[in-house]
């Protein structure tokens, strides 16, 4: 009787764990609901545990879940623990398209140690990306915004606009809502950029054109947290004799780079 209780237990658990495993295998292939638009990054070892003086394999997957191409890509090892490394190339590729994946495959020795101890590998991911913007702005002469005010016609519009891609975001504030009148007074525009993804932002470029302006633009940024330091600009907007609409093109040229880390057990 007990041998059969026995028996039976085992015939659920291992019904059980089939279950388990078709249930994950399934899950595998459905689609998530929600995807992040962005650079994933993802670390494998195998063995793991690894036992002292052997070797193991590390796997680095880069994977473009983004709509868009990015250009200059680096996957490297940053800090190998206390491995030392037989075989660990950077790799680098001239871009990844959307959907497209890039693996960085390295092999290490574990140390010898007198106690096991969890040790972690750490790899970076850089690639080059641009964010580009064109903000329509209204100009208005004096005497048709006169004009307009005294028939009641006057339509304002905001001073703040946004734009962004997966990793970095950008503000475009006026001192005034728009339109922009005409007028010898100063007027300004602020550009600000930050940092929106869980990587690293460095801008290698910030160009801005159409509308005439004059800016002070750094000859390098320096974030503080997330932010860049803000572009201020002076509007030269031209004379118009009633309303005109202008472009400002902003392109911003970057390099992102995310980090990850695994932990990796070594035994005696």
């Amino acid at each position: 009787m007990t041998m059969n209780k026995r028996a039976s237990e085992k015939t659920v658990r291992f019904t059980l764990y089939i279950l388990c495993v078709l249930l994950i295998a399934s899950a595998g292939c459905i689609q998530p609901t929600e995807e992040t638009e962005t650079m994933s990054l993802q670390l494998d070892v195998f063995p793991n545990p690894v036992y002292m003086g052997e070797t193991t394999s590390l796997t680095a997957t880069l994977e473009n879940n983004a709509k868009k191409t990015y250009r200059n890509i680096k996957i490297e090892v940053f800090d190998p623990g206390q491995f030392g490394a037989i075989n660990c190339p950077s790799l680098s590729k001239r871009e990844l398209k959307p959907f497209g994946v890039a693996d960085l495959t390295c092999s290490f020795r574990a140390p010898m140690i007198d106690k096991e101890r969890v040790v972690y590998l750490g790899v970076s991911a850089s690639f080059d990306s641009s964010l580009n913007a064109v903000q329509p702005v209204e100009i208005i002469s004096e005497e048709e915004k006169k004009r307009r005010e005294m028939t009641g016609k006057m339509e304002t519009k905001p001073s703040t606009y946004s734009y962004e891609d997966e990793s970095i975001s950008l503000t475009i504030e006026f001192s005034e809502n728009l339109p922009i009148v005409a007028r010898p007074t100063e007027q300004y525009v602020y550009f600000t950029i930050k940092n929106k993804g869980d990587g690293l932002a460095k801008i290698n470029s910030f160009r801005v054109s159409g509308l005439p302006m004059q800016c002070d633009i750094p000859n390098e940024f320096e974030p503080i947290k997330d932010e860049f330091q803000k572009i201020a600009c002076k509007l030269s907007p031209c004379n118009v004799n009633y309303l005109s609409v202008e472009n400002i093109i902003v392109n911003i040229d970057y390099t992102y780079e995310i980090t990850r880390t695994i932990p990796v057990t070594i035994r005696k």
